[in-house]
């Protein structure tokens, strides 16, 4: 049901080889920098980081996702912790960087804006005339829910073919005829898949970070239905020639809506792209090796 107990049992060192936290406990006494990809190992290493740098390189605001979880005190404890020690904590929204001041009392000046990015598909679109519909998920919560939404969308369309890339599942099971779960697939894969889809879809309802599927659909020049919280990390940017934002009520709608329109799907497919460049040349010249190693050299020369 999505309580993500694993990964808060790995901070308590349960169900993990002696083997592995001794290799992790030499890597850490012979490393200068230690960047956490999420907090769940801090615990584990939190006593042997004196005089080293910290970079907490986070994915999401952990305890939002959390909200009413029975892990989600614990949860706070342990992110809070890294983010009070870290030196660098680097995040892919702004809005995430606004909930760590808020819920944590993160100095701002700790704190570092740095995307995710992605490569544009080296097939043209070529979703005009399509029925197909696509969406990308790992498993989680978060997506597996927005599964259900879709597979409800299925039921009533059969019209339409959703293809479904990821592990992701939905929670009551599939067997419709037109949701095709392609699973985990390489990056060739999914680049055909998705350039014979005239429409992406983002109806997910919860979470934290930028989704990295977004930038996916761009890269593609992919028209894109995301609810509201589906477009969070997109706050500098004008996305609305490319991205129809609609509460997940509306998402059948808006599919046989722009269904019918294929000049409106052209026009926002050229803006996908467009929407991708900008994206990409406003972020680029985030050099994160770079920034991490000025903050090394700073904290040894103080």
């Amino acid at each position: 049901k999505g309580n993500r107990s694993l990964e808060i049992l790995i901070s308590r060192g349960s169900y993990i080889r002696k083997k592995y936290i001794n290799r992790l406990k030499a890597l850490t006494k012979g490393s200068n920098i230690i960047i956490f990809e999420g907090p769940w190992q801090y615990p584990l290493i939190r006593d042997q980081l004196n005089g080293k740098l910290v970079v907490y390189d986070a994915h999401n605001v952990e305890f939002l996702l959390r909200s009413g979880n029975i892990y989600e005190d614990e949860c706070k404890r342990i992110e809070g912790e890294l983010l009070a020690r870290a030196d660098m904590v680097l995040s892919v929204t702004r809005r995430d960087m606004k909930s760590f001041i808020d819920v944590y009392g993160v100095d701002e000046k700790k704190l570092f804006y740095v995307p995710h990015e992605t490569d544009k598909s080296p097939i043209p679109w070529q979703g005009e005339d399509s029925k197909s519909i696509v969406f990308i998920g790992s498993v989680y919560a978060s997506n597996n829910y927005a599964l259900d939404r879709i597979q409800e969308i299925a039921s009533k369309n059969p019209e339409f073919i959703f293809e479904i890339i990821g592990s992701a599942k939905p929670t009551r099971g599939s067997k419709l005829k037109n949701m095709v779960f392609h699973g985990v697939v390489d990056d060739a894969k999914k680049s055909e898949i998705m350039s014979r889809c005239f429409l992406a879809l983002n109806p997910v309802t919860e979470g934290s970070g930028r989704n990295l599927k977004m930038v996916d659909y761009l890269a593609h020049g992919l028209p894109i239905i995301s609810t509201p919280i589906g477009t969070r990390g997109f706050e500098d940017y004008n996305i609305s020639d490319a991205i129809v934002i609609s509460e997940p009520d509306n998402f059948e709608k808006n599919i046989k809506k722009l269904s019918e329109d294929q000049g409106k799907i052209k026009k926002m497919s050229v803006s996908a792209l467009k929407l991708y460049d900008q994206i990409m040349e406003s972020e680029k010249s985030i050099d994160v090796d770079e920034l991490i190693l000025k903050a090394y050299y700073d904290k040894k020369s103080s």
